[in-house]
């Protein structure tokens, strides 16, 4: 008698050990669960992983992250709209990511970044004026004052045409400027070129000191133009005319040298005559 309780004992534990004895026992604990569940409030669903593990042998391990154990069953589903108040505006996903927004540019600072060469070439035109180192030329005194008060003008601009206007008024500014410092060097040049005995003669007769010649003669041109009402042209026929006068005593000092209308005129200024 004991030899056949053990051998069907044997029996059930070989049975119990295949795959398709185990997965008839899960399927008939299914249905019993599933009369249980109609029939109470409740049900451990962990207990159906006992009969589980035979079926993940063959069909490879789930996922972590799409197993039923990490799903946090005591926490319900995130819901958007939850806690909003009623007066905000609909839910953004990205209102919790910080967003640097720049303050927007203005109208006349977009259309000066697209003609930032202009300004580029003015200034550093302004600064090739400053090293040479003429005294009043630019008539600001220190290094970059001349500069700074360019870049003040039109960083005051208040729409495209006031900032062209200015940006305009400034260039002819710097090309009088210039024209006047490459008219000063041709005068001295020349008077430096005159012989020994005649610049000894032109300084010993000048009412100024030798040390003022480029003074001097900077003075000559604008009491020049200044006689000639050339000194603070408006219109643009006057702006015209005081730039082709300007080029014009250029060439006649570089073509002429010390025979030029505009060197005698400086030889007659400098000896105070």
């Amino acid at each position: 008698m004991d030899t056949i309780k053990y051998f069907m004992f044997y029996i059930i534990i070989f049975f119990l050990d295949r795959p398709l004895v185990r997965l008839g026992f899960a399927y008939f604990y299914l249905i019993l669960w599933n009369w249980f569940l109609v029939k109470a409030t409740f049900a451990d669903i962990d207990l159906m992983h006992l009969f589980s593990g035979s079926l993940a042998v063959n069909s490879g391990s789930i996922a972590d992250s799409n197993s039923v154990d990490n799903i946090p069953i005591n926490n319900p589903p995130f819901n958007p709209n939850d806690n909003i108040p009623i007066n905000n505006p609909p839910f953004n996903p990205n209102d919790n990511i910080p967003i640097n927004n720049p303050i927007p540019l203005d109208v006349v600072d977009q259309f000066r970044i697209l003609n930032q060469e202009t300004e580029l070439e003015l200034f550093a035109r302004i600064r090739l004026l400053e090293n040479r180192l003429i005294d009043g030329l630019p008539p600001q005194m220190n290094f970059g004052e001349y500069e700074a008060l360019v870049r003040g003008f039109l960083d005051d601009t208040l729409t495209i045409a006031h900032y062209r206007n200015v940006l305009s008024n400034e260039l002819f500014d710097l090309r009088l400027l210039e024209f006047k410092a490459n008219l000063l060097e041709q005068l001295v040049n020349l008077l430096m070129g005159e012989t020994t005995e005649r610049l000894t003669q032109i300084l010993a007769d000048s009412p100024f000191r030798e040390g003022a010649i480029r003074t001097e003669g900077l003075s000559f041109i604008n009491d020049f133009m200044s006689r000639l009402n050339l000194t603070d042209p408006q219109s643009p026929f006057d702006k015209g005319l005081v730039e082709a006068m300007l080029r014009y005593w250029i060439q006649d000092a570089q073509q002429n040298g010390n025979l030029s209308a505009v060197y005698r005129e400086f030889l007659r200024y400098f000896l105070g005559n």
